[in-house]
């Protein structure tokens, strides 16, 4: 048991609630422990060519860090697009359904125009012509129709003729 205690006292340098043992070494035993505990250690001497190596590698990190935050940027403006692609597509389609509607409703007005027209001119072929009511005119006015007596006049002429011879 004692052992485990030692063990746990050389890993984090002493007691956790700065109960130690060895009395003035307390302050050096806490350093210890945080560098222990979240990694602080002394920076080690690198040479030339590990500092130019940690010089690349930050380097290609924030070139990395640029060219992630481009792409994305880049993401966002596509899914902008792809929004804006989408919401002009649902416009044009209505439009296009409108105007497929209206234009059905023209169709359908140009076809009775057309029927409407058909039986116009079929009425009109019906009709006299120009020179047939010229005949029709001359004929007319060589048989001087107001000349002819009607029905009505005749018997009111033969009664009255009748009338005379009586009396």
């Amino acid at each position: 048991m004692e052992q485990k205690e030692q063990e746990k006292k050389s890993l984090f340098g002493g007691s956790l609630f700065g109960n130690s043992e060895e009395g003035n070494d307390s302050k050096d035993k806490k350093s210890s422990l945080s560098q222990q505990l979240f990694g602080q250690h002394k920076p080690k001497e690198l040479s030339p060519e590990q500092k130019a190596i940690a010089s690349k590698i930050n380097d290609l990190n924030i070139r990395l860090k640029v060219i992630e935050d481009r792409y994305t940027g880049l993401r966002r403006k596509t899914q902008l697009t792809e929004q804006n692609i989408l919401s002009t597509n649902k416009k044009i389609t209505a439009e296009v359904k409108t105007l497929s509607s209206e234009f059905n409703d023209v169709k359908h007005v140009l076809s009775e125009i057309t029927s409407k027209l058909k039986e116009m001119k079929q009425e009109i072929s019906r009709c006299a012509k120009r020179e047939e009511l010229n005949i029709l005119n001359r004929y007319i006015d060589y048989w001087e129709p107001l000349n002819y007596v009607t029905e009505e006049q005749i018997i009111k002429m033969i009664d009255g003729t009748i009338q005379k011879q009586k009396v």
